[in-house]
């Protein structure tokens, strides 16, 4: 662990980043990075993409109940990586975590980083027919936001990386079994 000092020295060179960043943010943003809010969508519902995220709409006992809390990257460690995987065509559709040995902090990380040995979890797992339907939602900030919904009418709102966010609803938007539409928020 790290003393005192070292905790400051931390600190100060995280702040330290953040001032020297700020002006690329800026010039990013003036120029029209994908990350600017002027490329953000138009906002849907905003109790849900700006008031309240991750969002989960479930009664008792529904499938976006069940949902790890890993999901929610403000309650997880940075260094905890969340992957989804669809097993099979018929399948079970599973959540499963990691720690990443990866060096860097919550802010930034450069790469390089492996499974951490013994660290693989599977968090959640459900029947891929439960599974209504996946799609993204255009108010986030590179489109990473997706919200997912289940058959017994509950859904979650999480995010993921730009290109995670696209194959997650690719992966869960696929040959999904035929019993009407995906329901919507109550």
């Amino acid at each position: 662990m790290r003393g005192f000092l070292g905790k400051l020295g931390q600190y100060a060179l995280t702040a330290a980043t953040g001032l020297l960043m700020l002006p690329l943010y800026i010039l990013a943003s003036a120029l029209g990075s994908p990350a600017s809010p002027d490329k953000r969508g138009k906002l849907q519902e905003r109790e849900n993409e700006v008031d309240d995220f991750p969002v989960m709409w479930a009664g008792v006992g529904q499938t976006a109940r069940t949902l790890p809390w890993q999901l929610d990257p403000s309650r997880r460690d940075w260094r905890t990586v969340t992957e989804i995987e669809l097993d099979g065509p018929d399948g079970l559709v599973r959540i499963l975590s990691h720690e990443d040995t990866a060096r860097g902090s919550r802010f930034l990380s450069w790469g390089g980083g492996t499974k951490a040995p013994g660290s693989e979890a599977v968090l959640w797992s459900v029947p891929r027919e439960e599974i209504a339907g996946a799609e993204l939602r255009r108010f986030s900030m590179a489109e990473c936001d997706f919200r997912i919904s289940f058959r017994d009418g509950s859904w979650a709102r999480l995010t993921s990386s730009p290109h995670g966010a696209r194959r997650i609803v690719a992966l869960l938007g696929q040959d999904m079994p035929e019993s009407g539409p995906a329901p919507t928020r109550p």
